[in-house]
């Protein structure tokens, strides 16, 4: 699907002459979406297509600001401004506008919102961010928990955090608004445990990838691996992720030497 809808961005980018006339186009194809394919006219693949396209334009390699120069990011600020934050904030719009039709989103639309709020763009975070609220909320109404969308987060942020997005802002923002956005929920409890289990994962990601950079296999990316495996073992009970990063545990294991490496009180393997 998402290469599909690749595709046929690039081909649309082709036949333009700017981003801006993107911008332009997708403002026309929301006021579409709204009147004809909304309400009993509702068309799940127009309106995945939209969103799918709409996270596409935002990780354009050419709209990453942070990678230009001074000078020039100044001049394409005065000029057009952050395209992203505009379509980030046309998604949020558009999101709104869905109602029950979230449902049909969730938990399929979490790993694509992510991914755009992991951009490091202040405003486009907090565009982006509370949707996940929002999604809890919807998923609380359907299944009396929100134990998909806790999953989908869960294993979206391993995958993306070890490509290297994110970063600490990141964590206390997400924190942050969550915890406000959920404060007068009726399950504002079971809501501040899954902000908090999923903040604890993004430090030991973080600290993970940080370990990881370091050059020589050394006590620190041992002790960061077997902090993360161990999360993932006690306080997830993600069998899979823990015997992932048992193979990398011990493959620093193995790098250095240590064929007879432990952890607490029992052996590598």
């Amino acid at each position: 699907m998402y290469t599909v809808q690749g595709d046929l961005f690039h081909l649309f980018l082709s036949f333009s002459c700017s981003f801006s006339v993107i911008i332009t186009t997708v403002l026309y194809l929301s006021d579409a979406l709204r009147k004809n394919f909304l309400n009993d006219k509702f068309d799940y693949k127009v309106w995945d297509s939209y969103f799918y396209l709409s996270v596409i334009f935002i990780n354009q390699p050419c709209l990453q600001l942070e990678s230009f120069s001074p000078s020039k990011r100044k001049k394409t600020l005065e000029k057009y401004g952050d395209m992203r934050v505009m379509m980030g904030c046309e998604i949020f719009s558009m999101w709104q506008n869905l109602g029950e039709h979230k449902l049909n989103f969730i938990p399929a639309m979490i790993g694509p919102f992510l991914e755009v709020t992991l951009v490091p763009q202040p405003d486009l975070r907090n565009v982006m961010i509370p949707i996940f609220h929002d999604m809890m909320d919807w998923e609380q109404r359907r299944s009396g928990n929100f134990k998909q969308v806790e999953a989908k987060l869960i294993d979206k942020l391993d995958s993306l955090m070890s490509e290297g997005k994110g970063d600490e802002t990141y964590r206390e923002l997400f924190n942050s608004i969550l915890l406000k956005k959920i404060e007068r929920e009726t399950w504002r409890e079971s809501g501040i445990s899954l902000i908090a289990t999923v903040t604890r994962l993004m430090e030991r990601l973080l600290d993970y990838r940080d370990c990881m950079k370091l050059g020589e296999v050394d006590g620190k990316k041992i002790g960061c691996t077997v902090s993360l495996l161990n999360f993932y073992k006690t306080e997830l009970n993600k069998e899979e992720m823990y015997i992932r990063y048992i193979h990398k545990l011990y493959d620093l294991h193995f790098k250095a030497q240590n064929y007879t490496g432990t952890w607490g009180n029992g052996p590598l393997m």
